[in-house]
């Protein structure tokens, strides 16, 4: 609970990277790990891995996809930054490892759960309260705010997944909670307060996918909800003003004011662009391995390489920043593990989707596994990141995996 819980406040400093909090999530995780590996070495039941089934199967290839990426060892020569990388990866192979030999019950996972979607929710609404004398601009707008505030996130599209994904578990635990408020009346009510809040600050922040996304699960709740209480009719009526309320939405959306929509404005307004070209190049370049990739220690070696090309200068603008990867999972997947890696990538989302068994939890899995594709089409998933950010990514996948195919069992089989 209390990694989940930081991980909603988890402001980076550039200035102090070690700061408290971050120390403190590393510490949960790896006390976290611990506990239960103690747990499955003494288990009183045998420990025994079944054949995998459509519960376990994402597992399975999660493992799998882990085990790849550090294989490609065998293909790097750069293994400075493949130990770095591995460090940081670790979590991806070790945590679904774990959750193949059962989730302990007494971990609490819901508690926790709930603890990261109100933490999330409540670092939302302080951001609006954070000290104004800091904020390096002399007119205070709210959306210069809300964007300066962001950008001390690791990243603002990461926090919106953290934002999007405390709507879903709030919707998924609406028992639970109605329970624990005795009133449905104060639970909607609270989930309408915590979607304006999102909904706000994602619009705030300047996010564009997000807020498209966020749009898109916010339309599956609403229709959810009028399936479940036979108001079908009523959809014919809430789709067009949901695609009108989008389009105006989006259209004074304040990062999309562009007139002109030429190849090299958009270059301009969005360092994307060159990202995913230089990416293509060094993938369709004669030198890359297709099948096997460049491997995790090369990948930002090739990249670079390929961005600093003279002969290629051209065709990048001149303002872009030389970032190291492609800020797309799928193209990076493919520089860093190749084909084979890039097919274990898109099975595990695929799998994902097909896990479920109760109506209800299909409908929440349907959701994260549509979250993490739409992220992966614009950000580096397995990135470089503080090796907290992927435990939590990777605990709430395997949780979520047990929740879908094993609600009402103790343990995953």
């Amino acid at each position: 609970m209390l990694a989940c819980t930081l991980f909603a406040f988890n402001i980076r400093d550039p200035h102090n990277p070690d700061s408290l909090h971050v120390n403190l999530m590393n510490f949960t995780m790896i006390l976290w790990m611990t506990a239960w590996l103690v747990d499955i070495a003494f288990r009183k039941r045998p420990v025994s891995f079944h054949r995998p089934d459509p519960i376990s199967a994402s597992l399975y290839l999660a493992v799998l996809l882990a085990c790849w990426m550090f294989a490609s060892f065998f293909w790097t020569e750069n293994l400075d930054d493949y130990l770095s990388v591995l460090s940081i990866r670790l979590p991806l192979l070790i945590l679904p490892l774990l959750a193949l030999f059962g989730m302990p019950k007494e971990f609490r996972f819901r508690r926790a759960l709930f603890a990261f979607a109100v933490g999330v929710i409540f670092y939302s609404i302080a951001l609006l309260f954070f000290s104004w004398d800091a904020l390096p601009y002399n007119e205070k707008d709210p959306s210069e705010h809300f964007v300066w505030y962001y950008n001390q996130l690791q990243h603002r599209t990461h926090f919106g997944v953290c934002q999007i994904f405390a709507l879903s578990i709030l919707a998924y635990l609406r028992p639970q909670i109605r329970n624990r408020l005795h009133s449905r009346g104060r639970f909607r009510l609270f989930f309408i307060f915590s979607w304006l809040v999102v909904m706000a600050s994602l619009y705030f922040s300047e996010g564009r996918m997000m807020l498209a996304v966020a749009l898109l699960i916010s339309l599956s709740f609403l229709l959810r909800f009028l399936w479940l209480h036979n108001w079908r009719r009523l959809t014919f009526a809430i789709l067009p003003l949901c695609v009108i309320f989008s389009i105006l939405l989006f259209a004074n959306h304040p990062r999309l004011q562009l007139r002109h929509f030429s190849e090299r404005e958009i270059q301009a307004f969005e360092p994307r662009y060159d990202q995913w070209r230089c990416a293509v190049f060094c993938i369709q370049d004669e030198s890359h391995n297709l099948l096997l990739g460049e491997g995790i220690g090369d990948a930002t070696d090739v990249y670079n390489h390929m961005r600093h090309d003279k002969t290629r200068s051209h065709l990048f603008h001149p303002i872009s920043d030389p970032y190291e990867s492609a800020h797309n999972q799928f193209l990076q997947g493919q520089l860093e593990y190749g084909l084979i890696g890039s097919v274990l990538f898109l099975a595990l989302l695929v799998s994902f989707l097909f896990s479920a068994r109760e109506s209800h939890a299909r409908f929440f899995v349907f959701q994260v596994a549509f979250v993490w594709f739409a992220l992966a089409l614009i950000e580096q998933l397995f990135s470089k990141s503080q090796p907290v950010d992927l435990f939590c990514y990777s605990l709430l996948f395997c949780y979520w995996v047990k929740l879908a195919g094993a609600e009402k069992q103790q343990q995953l089989h």
